[in-house]
């Protein structure tokens, strides 16, 4: 794509700032993106997908020309555009900067991946298709919701239309270009508003009465029809404007075929279509309807499996039939103590959290209510979770070789370094929350949700339910959560993964001993023979001074430079032996390369390849029926797929043991040499 000249000084592009007589370092900020793709083409305004050369984050910048506009209206376009920034809602595509380059105004803002709604008319009506009732209904309470939020904040949309409903990565309806009628000069204004989208506008706006927030009903009202129907419900080809005119101003349009729709919609969109703005109602009342019209989501779902159970939450193995019967885990939380603004605040964080998508972090794909849970779509993780794959091989008798566990640890650190680039806190590492997906990929699960339950809620949720990994300071009380209490998490899970034991676990403890045991630190030591490498980090975070402990970043790097240290002691028999396992793997790793911009991060991104191709081996090596070993209490997944991954390597463990073979021997029956799987690809 077109790149505009690099400039020195590219800041980041969500500073909010002065524009027009701010200076050159406001103004000429263009040269911070690569503008990727013209999307749309208006008269006045451009529509481009772009990406931020700095960060590498995905966004839309609309261009307007302004060239008309009084300069005396400037300062009001300040006000209004710095005003549109500050709005945050999960249906509403947020608007990130703005800048002035070359006379025009430039807006920063979120990118919708799934288009726009009225791509989606045009494709039905081509098609000879008709969306789902269901699906409408659910597009109606999503910017039922956005428009409610903009009225309850006294500012009105101005130009409601299909094309400006955009659709998510989920298919969430996201409204858009809310508020930029107000940043054109009269004479735009005029032709924005009126000659662009004729087909929206409502009678007092053709009689010339003035915009209200009923106007935007009314134009909310014609983009239903016209995703209904097809079109708009003056839609006229002759564009005769006093024929249009009269047919607005009377309500005359062809009304919904009542074998298509269910009569308590099309008297729903008739409510609307009122003459009388009085007589329509609000945005905050179609809301309501929408909301109780909506079938329930958890339809869209069919369970084929309970993945885990716990006290407040289950997972499932599920269908997604919107998405063509994905697999996906399904999780339900119960939050019967959350009043209605904390569960907005809490689909909020889901939200947010949809949007740090990560090689190591599982993907939250959806989120919504249903009754008294908060039901969260996520990414599969095929072969369970961690802490099944040591209960596993405890039950067996084996363990991980080192090089194994600094590939499971390593990939930890690596999404945990990432959330806390984006001062995000997990707040619930164990060992039950770090899954095994495909081709030996960990990744991070169960993230950031914990400060969203009422305080009885989090107690129960995660305190009573894994206390073997609070640090010293959250078991006090004292000093609350901080990103170093995820680093004493972490270390926990290093020492378990290791040991296939909890550092602070034992029989017939109560809260208080184990609350003292964790605030002492008092845990035994490693066995005799653990490597001092582990034994160094492993002591490193489990301090009892915040201080004391490294950070994400320290341990992300020290995990990857132990694990390079173990591949680089791969043999030449070593290799040999495992040709046949490298040969398979390049073609994954080469393509995983092939994506990437080998820059700074590339050696960052091969260490991850090889650290999955080690969990790999582990996996290949397994049984086709696993066994599933029973569990008291359980949130994460379990082994899925085609092997039970410890049961076969505890097998390889004890049939090595009993013929005496050498370490080196005993790691490659196990499906892993002691130096790595293979040499860099």
């Amino acid at each position: 794509g077109w790149r505009p000249p690099r400039r020195p000084a590219c800041r980041w592009p969500w500073r909010r700032g002065p524009w027009g007589a701010g200076g050159p370092e406001q103004m000429d900020r263009l040269d911070a993106y690569e503008i990727v793709q013209c999307s749309s083409r208006g008269q006045l305004s451009e529509l481009f997908k772009a990406k931020h050369l700095e960060s590498g984050t995905a966004v839309a910048i609309k261009k307007i020309k302004i060239i008309d506009m009084h300069p005396s209206l400037r300062k009001e376009c300040e006000t209004e555009v710095s005003m549109l920034q500050m709005l945050d809602h999960p249906h509403l595509i947020k608007y990130y900067s703005h800048f002035t380059h070359d006379g025009d105004l430039y807006l920063v803002m979120e990118l919708a991946s799934g288009g726009t709604l009225a791509q989606r008319v045009e494709s039905s009506r081509s098609s000879g298709s008709r969306i789902d009732e269901g699906l409408l209904w659910r597009w109606v309470s999503d910017v039922g919701s956005a428009l409610a939020y903009l009225h309850r904040r006294r500012i009105l949309h101005r130009d409601v239309k299909p094309s400006h409903i955009f659709l998510g990565e989920s298919g969430e309806a996201k409204l858009g270009d809310f508020g930029l009628s107000k940043v054109m000069s009269t004479v735009t204004q005029c032709a924005f508003s009126c000659v662009g989208t004729p087909f929206y506008m409502c009678p007092e706006i053709v009689r010339g009465d003035g915009y209200s927030y009923a106007s935007d009903v009314w134009s909310f009202g014609c983009s239903i029809y016209e995703v209904a129907s097809g079109y708009p419900p003056f839609y006229r080809t002759d564009m005769d404007f006093r024929a249009l005119g009269d047919a607005i101003c009377s309500a005359k349009y062809p009304p919904l075929a009542p074998e298509a729709w269910s009569g308590e919609f099309v008297d729903f969109v008739g409510s609307i279509l009122d003459v009388d703005p009085s007589q329509r109602p609000t945005a905050q009342y179609i809301l309501d309807v929408a909301s109780c019209r909506l079938v329930s989501r958890i339809q869209d779902f069919k369970i084929i499996g309970t993945l885990g159970r716990g006290k407040f939450s289950e997972v499932h193995r599920s269908l997604w039939k919107a998405k063509g019967d994905c697999e996906v885990a399904l999780k339900r939380i119960q939050i019967f103590e959350m009043d209605g603004e904390a569960r907005q605040v809490c689909n909020a964080e889901v939200n947010m959290l949809r949007r740090l998508e990560h090689t190591t972090i599982i993907k939250y794909l959806d989120s919504f209510f249903e009754s008294s849970e908060l039901v969260i779509v996520l990414e599969l993780a095929t072969y369970g979770d961690v802490a099944n794959l040591c209960r596993q091989l405890k039950h067996n008798g084996g363990n991980l070789v080192e090089s194994q566990v600094w590939a499971v640890f390593f990939q930890a650190c690596d999404a945990l370094n990432h959330m806390h680039k984006h001062r995000i806190m997990h707040r619930d590492i164990k060992p039950a929350n770090i899954f095994i997906a495909e081709r030996g990929v960990v990744k991070l699960g169960d993230l950031g949700l914990g400060r969203y339950f009422s305080s009885n809620t989090f107690r129960a949720h995660s305190v009573v339910g894994t206390p073997f990994y609070m640090s010293p300071e959250v078991i006090a009380g004292n000093g609350g959560y901080s990103f170093k209490s995820d680093i004493w998490s972490l270390g926990c899970v290093l020492y378990e993964i290791t040991t296939l034991a909890c550092p602070f676990a034992g029989s017939g403890l109560n809260y208080y001993a184990l609350g003292m045991r964790i605030s002492r630190a008092e845990y035994a030591p490693l066995p005799e023979g653990t490597s001092p490498r582990i034994c160094g980090l492993c002591e490193d975070m489990l301090q009892v001074q915040q201080d004391a402990r490294p950070d994400a970043l320290a341990a992300w790097q020290t995990s990857g430079q132990n694990l390079d240290v173990l591949l680089a002691q791969e043999t030449a028999e070593e290799r040999l032996l495992r040709r046949h396992q490298r040969l398979r793997a390049q073609a994954w790793a080469r393509k995983r390369e092939e994506e990437l911009d080998l820059n700074d991060e590339g050696e960052a991104e091969r260490r991850l390849g090889r650290a999955a191709t080690v969990v790999h081996g582990l996996l290949e090596k397994g049984t086709p029926s696993p066994q599933r070993l029973p569990r008291k209490r359980s949130k994460g997944a379990v082994v899925e797929g085609p092997a039970s991954v410890a049961a076969s390597v505890a097998a390889a463990v004890v049939s090595s043991a009993a013929s005496g073979l050498s370490q080196a021997r005993l790691a490659q029956s196990c499906g892993q040499p002691p130096g790595g799987p293979l040499a860099p690809v």
